[in-house]
């Protein structure tokens, strides 16, 4: 395992997710050969709605992560939760989110994390891991589904960012 990496790192929060009890493998996302995590959570505060949680991984190349690209992830991951969410009985809601991760080892699309105007019928979070910034870019709001911003952001504070910091 090469840290300090873009698959370094990919490989550390995988490590960090499957210890929280996500179950991870990899899988073809659209295009990509990406890591998929899962888990389904239950919360009072959610009004009685089970969230299953996607958290997809790639690790992208140097010049790879391009906005273009970064967007197309993003599509193919909720299109790809939307379709393996787990069925529920009818009558009972839920809700599935994609969390999207793109690690890179440069900035340079930095800012698409934070980027408005996501539409799917899935929630997505995008997050874009800066390897050479060492930095976690986030969305500064959730217009859509923010009762579940807390929990994104404890994903991104408790497995992402602790990855960041054992690269160094």
């Amino acid at each position: 395992m090469a840290i300090g990496t873009a698959s370094g790192v990919a490989t550390q929060i995988v490590r960090s997710l499957n210890q929280a009890g996500m179950e991870a493998r990899k899988d073809a996302v659209g295009g990509y050969e990406a890591t998929v995590c899962r888990m389904s959570r239950f919360r009072l505060r959610w009004l009685l709605t089970p969230l299953h949680t996607f958290v997809f991984l790639l690790a992208f190349g140097p010049g790879e992560a391009t906005i273009e690209q970064l967007n197309r992830f993003v599509s193919d991951a909720t299109q790809y939760a939307g379709r393996h969410q787990r069925k529920m009985p009818l009558g009972i809601q839920s809700t599935t989110a994609a969390v999207v991760v793109a690690i890179a080892e440069s900035g340079e699309a930095r800012d698409w994390a934070t980027a408005k105007g996501r539409r799917y019928s899935v929630l997505s979070y995008p997050v874009f891991v800066d390897v050479a910034g060492e930095e976690a870019i986030v969305p500064k709001r959730i217009i859509i589904g923010g009762k579940y911003a807390s929990y994104f952001e404890g994903l991104v504070r408790d497995h992402i960012v602790p990855a960041l910091a054992a690269s160094r």
